[in-house]
């Protein structure tokens, strides 16, 4: 059986790991093609390849995988070794990389949704999450520093703790911005914290803002935190952090097509904060500056994941 490795050496222990990644696949009875994140031209390879293609990253990685893949013949497998790992996690891929390797072989497949978004300035895909306000303006506020100082940190746990308490703290100065957020036919218009559109339950460092979002249903989970709800949201992610089992206390609509009506703001696409640009179209509502239209492409990547 073929496979093909995509890797990305910057994720751990680079060569090392390269050949370790290797003899796993070989003893699981694979005849494996490497790849690195890093070759130009391995999202041509991966778009055009058949059998089963392995991300072998974190979360960047398996996001730019799958969406190579998207309406391809491959199948995909994931070996997580990130810091977040959210989309593994929203999978159930869980244990060793030589025991997912060795369960590929008779695993569910499954297929997984991928979003579609435009914005003002181009047209792009996502697998976690697109939105505006309080996460996406923290993550453009980590600066080189604070996230180097996050990455020596040994211990996973550890850095995602470190992560974490930076979007925590980020809530209290969250500046609210207007919108008005139309899901399917519902139409939200008020003063808003953040706004997300979500395919799977979590984003960023592990923080679930979604619990029931399925990334197989042709849906997006869109998940408002209004001005007058900072509290809630800080009380809610404390509690999801201690691993208490709350349900969640946000506002969550489901629905296959958003569309996000508001004031100039720093959108992210996944896990990178788009550029700070303020662009006045027509025909906008209540005033509002900027438009991104979110969709979704239901069962666009098969992916290998447990029952």
């Amino acid at each position: 059986m073929r496979a093909t490795l995509i890797h990305n050496p910057g994720a751990g222990e680079g060569r090392a790991l390269r050949a370790s990644l290797l003899r796993l696949l070989r003893r699981a009875g694979y005849d494996v093609t490497y790849l690195s994140t890093k070759d130009k031209d391995y999202a041509q390879a991966v778009a055009g390849a058949e059998g089963l293609v392995v991300a072998a990253g974190g979360d960047g990685t398996v996001r730019r995988v799958a969406i190579a893949l998207a309406g391809g013949k491959a199948v995909m497998a994931v070996l997580p070794m990130g810091t977040a790992n959210n989309l593994a996690r929203a999978l159930g891929l869980t244990g060793s990389h030589a025991r997912m390797a060795e369960t590929w072989k008779d695993a569910r497949p499954r297929r997984f949704d991928i979003g579609r978004v435009v914005l003002p300035w181009e047209e792009s895909h996502f697998v976690e999450s697109v939105g505006l306000g309080w996460f996406s303006d923290t993550m453009a506020r980590l600066d080189k520093r604070a996230a180097a100082e996050i990455e020596a940190i040994a211990a996973r746990n550890q850095r995602l703790s470190r992560a974490r308490l930076h979007f925590i703290k980020a809530i209290r100065r969250a500046r609210p911005f207007e919108a008005v957020v139309t899901v399917d036919r519902r139409r939200i218009a008020g003063r808003f914290l953040a706004v997300e559109a979500m395919n799977i339950c979590s984003l960023g460092p592990n923080l679930m803002l979604a619990p029931a979002a399925d990334s197989a249903d042709g849906k997006l989970d869109v998940v408002l935190v209004r001005a007058d709800e900072r509290e809630r949201l800080d009380d809610y992610l404390r509690r999801r952090i201690e691993h208490e089992p709350d349900p969640p206390a946000l506002t969550i609509v489901r629905g296959r097509r958003v569309r996000i009506e508001a004031e100039a703001r720093r959108p992210h696409v996944d896990d990178k904060p788009g550029p700070r640009k303020s662009v006045r179209l027509g025909g906008l509502v209540d005033g509002a500056a900027m438009a991104i239209d979110i969709g979704v492409r239901r069962g666009a990547v098969t992916i290998l994941a447990p029952d």
